[in-house]
């Protein structure tokens, strides 16, 4: 069971204690903003970022953080070690 946690704008909006997380396998579709089925909709609205930790559990401060910052925030430590080890990093 995987603990999930959805924030919009910076601020939480829904939980799920008792989450999966998907199968590892190749997809040919990798959807944000509608369903894998045809006769799903699509999102009405804009979806401007995305960002995802696998491993990591970010604290609603975190997100805060990331979100006030969304535009130069990079998953990483430091500048230069890429987010190998999927923490953040925010640039000055």
């Amino acid at each position: 069971r995987t603990n999930m946690r959805v924030y919009k704008n910076g601020v939480l909006a829904g939980t799920k204690t008792d989450g999966h997380e998907p199968n590892v396998l190749t997809r040919t579709q990798h959807w944000l903003g509608r369903g894998a089925w045809s006769n799903d909709g699509y999102t009405d609205g804009t979806i401007a970022y995305v960002k995802m930790w696998h491993g990591v559990e970010l604290q609603q401060s975190d997100v805060s953080t990331l979100y006030v910052a969304r535009e130069k925030c990079v998953a990483s430590t430091s500048p230069s070690d890429n987010g190998s080890d999927g923490n953040f990093y925010c640039i000055n």
